[in-house]
């Protein structure tokens, strides 16, 4: 199974000038990995006092901005686990990249 992300075009986070672009978002990412991101985007919001005011400040505007933010930890994650962000729905484990 996998999960298919998309979003609209929008300005994300005004203060830093972070524009998310519809294009860097159309990927389908193997449902087991999105949901460890997805748990770890949730986990840094409950322990990092930064990202828990953006996310407050987030639920006040929209859900829209929240899946933003979960795009910007997403391509941040990915990075940092050297994972190439344009998964494939056949690359079950990002260990093997």
């Amino acid at each position: 199974m996998s999960v298919k992300i998309k979003f609209k075009n929008i300005s994300f986070n005004a203060e830093n000038s972070v524009n998310i672009k519809s294009e860097e978002l159309k990927r389908e990412l193997d449902f087991k990995l999105a949901k460890a991101f997805y748990k770890e985007f949730y986990s840094n919001i409950f322990s990092n006092k930064g990202i828990k005011t953006a996310f407050r400040k987030s639920i006040q505007k929209g859900l829209v901005e929240i899946k933003d933010q979960f795009k910007v930890f997403y391509k941040n994650y990915s990075l940092s686990r050297q994972i190439d962000p344009s998964l494939k729905k056949d690359n079950h484990d990002c260990r093997t990249k």
